[in-house]
């Protein structure tokens, strides 16, 4: 069977905020970030920043989550979706780790399928971003038309929901996708790399 590529284009893109952070999360997600120490060439947000002040973890109220299409291509049978994460706070602020991901029936809720699995092959480091700076996380997209009708169960997803890294603050990004509703035997239909610092390029996913 010839691989249907799934379509990734600018329309259609909106950004609704749906909850709030979650003290423990963050908490939590400090300490890990401390613990990966001022060492890396991307500071964590519990290291010490050049200035010798402590730089927090971001928030979902300072981030501003958004796919860039203009990155996002095909291959494969796969679709390869950056997804940003900027800083629109006046402070700097860091994220580490991987993002939550998984397909929404809606902005009002409703997972289909499983949540993207991580993708242990790429490396994790802390990344620290600056007022207007932007990280992104690259998510890989298996076509579910590749899947038979009967073990996939397909339907079409409306958006994407993504929780930053250690958050509970959940972002809906407005875009069709299709979908399995059920678990595909030896398959993840999303898988989603750590953090990176900058904008995706084009065919930088590994």
């Amino acid at each position: 069977m010839t691989p249907r590529r799934l379509p990734v284009t600018p329309a259609g893109f909106r950004l609704v905020r749906r909850s709030a952070v979650g003290c423990a999360a963050a908490a939590a997600l400090a300490l890990a970030l401390g613990a990966c120490g001022s060492a890396n060439s991307h500071p964590s947000a519990g290291a010490r920043s050049s200035a010798g002040a402590a730089v927090a973890s971001c928030g979902p109220a300072s981030l501003q989550v958004t796919i860039d299409t203009g990155a996002a291509g095909a291959a494969g049978g796969s679709s390869f979706v950056p997804i940003d994460f900027t800083n629109r706070s006046h402070a700097s602020c860091g994220l580490a780790g991987y993002p939550a991901v998984s397909f929404a029936a809606s902005a009002a809720g409703g997972e289909i399928g499983a949540a993207a699995v991580r993708d242990l092959s790429v490396s994790a480091h802390p990344v620290v971003l600056p007022p207007g700076g932007t990280a992104h996380a690259w998510l890989q997209v298996l076509d579910a038309a590749n899947y038979p009708a009967g073990k996939c169960h397909p339907v079409t997803a409306r958006g994407l929901m993504v929780d930053p890294p250690g958050r509970s603050g959940t972002s809906y990004l407005e875009q069709a996708f299709l979908a399995c509703t059920a678990a595909v035997h030896g398959s993840d239909l999303l898988t989603v790399q750590p953090i990176q610092p900058g904008p995706a390029r084009r065919g930088t996913a590994q």
